[in-house]
């Protein structure tokens, strides 16, 4: 299908690649990226301590960590962070041109570097300060050694998918899940060639990455206890299950959404179409992966507890969108072929033009409620609030001030994390008092109950305004000496 010119081919992508890029330079960032930052200012040794106690393998803080001595000229972490999560995003590109160009199609190709780029949701994650760029690359990468192994039973490519499902599984316990389900694709695929003992070069490949798992496999057993005990991700629902599967595709605009899915509709269509023919099996592996992943999250949270949210799935979306590029090609139709790769580019530049306008949109909302806060906050203001997400990502921005937390929960864990920053609880608003008559008290309010309990107090609270960082709004108040 010569539908993609060479110009298309390669501008598209990097055109989407820099809208991501632009979005780099944004201060903008919510309580999950504040963490990542905080917790990778820590010492290699530290940060590994810390994140033991938490539920999420340490790989990606490692990355990071290292991100910010490479570019340590620079003082804002945001910046870096951001360059951080691009960075996979560029090396999937590269992919693209290469390695899935050479073995497909420079079809394929292009519409697998503009689904990554351009489609919901991966725009967004593109420069997210989290490990979600990163597990997807390591799947992706494990995925890719499976035409090799399975045609040409190539042990590079067995060392390969070792070293990256190991990769996966110190980024995101749900990148192993990806992990888990190639391989048992792979043990399928042998399976059904009746070529048996080729599975035992699986099976030692699969014990090669618990090996090199073994160092935290201990942490890992103590985490899993941790979750049994008590986690913050709500039960299982019919509503949450179709959010799940529809994660990948939504955006707010409601026609991109049924376009999307119409396409996926398409590119299943085709995978299964060319898996009855014995040609291009990897279409629909691309996918299982995507489903996979998803139903194992949720049996696991049905079984243990709630423990799979829709963004977990991202690990395995580059996958997933790989299997519906070969699909489309699949389509013997040359007029629905190209309609498709228009469509697909048409609405990765829609979408595109939607996020750009919507991070800038962002990034002016928290500048100026930066800059307003910054007239009332010296180096002696005490910052109040009764939402932990809200303070722990103010205290990111003004870590020299005393940030206090009432009326919600402060962990241990967070307190480690943010040790650099003067982030305390207090359990009585009377405790407020012994800063009321020293220091100015800039107070942060989320729904309304801080006020009520400082007017409780006798506190004279003049109103500053109403601001918003990222996704959290709060009224802001000052409590003069």
């Amino acid at each position: 299908m010569k539908t993609i010119k060479k110009i298309q081919y390669y501008m598209v992508p990097i055109l989407l690649l820099i809208v991501s890029f632009a979005t780099v330079f944004s201060q903008t960032i919510w309580v999950d990226e504040a963490y990542s930052l905080e917790l990778a200012k820590h010492s290699y040794m530290n940060l590994i301590k810390i994140d033991a106690l938490d539920v999420h393998p340490p790989l990606y803080y490692i990355i990071l960590r290292t991100g910010f001595l490479i570019f340590g000229v620079s003082e804002n972490f945001i910046w870096i962070g951001r360059f951080v999560s691009l960075v996979p995003y560029v090396i999937l590109m590269i992919i693209g041109f290469t390695v899935i160009k050479k073995r497909y199609s420079k079809t394929i190709a292009y519409l697998f570097n503009v689904f990554i780029m351009g489609m919901p949701q991966m725009l967004r994650y593109s420069t997210e300060i989290r490990m979600y760029s990163w597990g997807m690359l390591f799947v992706t990468c494990a995925f890719l050694q499976m035409k090799p192994i399975v045609e040409k039973n190539k042990f590079k490519s067995y060392v390969m998918l070792t070293l990256f499902s190991a990769l996966a599984s110190y980024t995101h316990y749900f990148a192993c899940v990806s992990a888990i389900v190639i391989y048992a694709e792979i043990i399928l695929m042998f399976f059904r060639k009746k070529e048996n003992k080729k599975i035992i070069r699986v099976l030692l490949s699969g014990m090669g990455v618990a090996v090199l798992y073994l160092p935290w496999l201990l942490i890992f057993v103590k985490q899993l206890l941790i979750v049994k005990e008590d986690y913050w991700i709500g039960p299982v629902s019919i509503h949450s299950i179709i959010q799940n599967f529809l994660f990948l595709f939504s955006t707010n605009i409601r026609i991109i959404e049924i376009v999307s899915v119409t396409i996926v509709g398409i590119g299943m269509f085709g995978a299964i179409r060319a898996l009855r023919k014995r040609k291009n099996y990897e279409a629909v592996c691309g996918i299982t992966i995507w489903l996979g992943t998803i139903i194992l999250g949720i049996c696991l949270s049905l079984l243990i507890r709630p423990i799979f949210v829709s963004r977990y799935v991202m690990s395995a979306a580059a996958c997933m969108w790989l299997g519906i590029s070969i699909g489309i090609s699949e389509i013997d139709n040359k007029r629905i072929n190209r309609a498709l790769v228009y469509t697909i580019t048409i609405i990765g530049i829609i979408l595109a033009t939607d996020y750009i306008k919507n991070e800038l949109n962002d990034k002016s909302a928290t500048n100026y409620t930066l800059s307003e806060l910054e007239k009332n906050i010296d180096s002696e203001t005490v910052i109040l609030s009764n939402y932990n997400h809200v303070q722990r990502v103010i205290s990111y921005f003004y870590p020299q001030n005393n940030n206090i937390v009432i009326e919600d929960e402060l962990s241990e864990l967070t307190e480690k994390v943010y040790e650099e920053c003067k982030l305390e609880k207090i359990e009585n608003i009377d405790e407020i008092k012994k800063y009321q008559y020293k220091n100015r008290i800039l107070v942060l309010d989320s729904n309304g109950l801080l006020i009520e309990e400082l007017n409780k107090i006798n506190c004279q609270l003049n109103y500053l305004g109403s601001y918003k960082l990222d996704r959290y709004s709060f009224e802001t108040y000052i409590i003069e000496q």
